[in-house]
């Protein structure tokens, strides 16, 4: 039996390709999370869109935090706030990062995110600073209210 010079080439590309397996990259979401969500207030959800195949992140010489991963630039990011429904897309710049502007009504964070068929999940707690300064600013012009109605004592 005889093959032809185009099927032995396919064998044989076939062969290579077992010996040396092609690692796929997987794509990684990440959040920054040095920003806090204050409830009532805008919030600026920051995402990183990368591919790789393992860690992203490694420690420099000096302790710092190195990104080993290739950043992925014009990938459309959706991210949705999973307690009010709320949806929202943007396209990633040359860092790989995209910037989606919430308003927070909720005590609990949820962000459903994703980015080239892969998802992410993340949840904060929101800082409740907001609700005690409306609180306390309401209660201050009712007791000034009060006050000037009444006049003084």
């Amino acid at each position: 039996m005889r093959c032809s010079r185009s099927a032995a080439s396919v064998l044989m590309t076939i062969a290579l390709a077992m010996l040396h397996p092609i690692e796929a990259e997987e794509i990684f979401i990440y959040r920054d999370s040095r920003a806090e969500p204050i409830l009532f207030y805008p919030y600026t959800l920051r995402i990183l869109v990368v591919k790789g195949d393992g860690p992203c992140f490694a420690r420099g010489s000096r302790g710092e935090l190195l990104l080993v991963c290739q950043p992925i630039a014009n990938a459309t990011v959706k991210a949705v706030y999973l307690e009010t429904g709320e949806v929202l897309y943007a396209d990633t710049d040359n860092e790989g990062i995209a910037e989606l502007r919430f308003r927070i009504m909720t005590p609990k964070v949820t962000f459903k995110v994703e980015a080239l068929g892969s998802q992410a999940l993340f949840e904060a707690s929101a800082n409740i600073l907001g609700l005690i300064t409306v609180t306390a600013f309401a209660s201050m012009v009712a007791a000034l209210v009060v006050f000037l109605r009444r006049g003084f004592w």
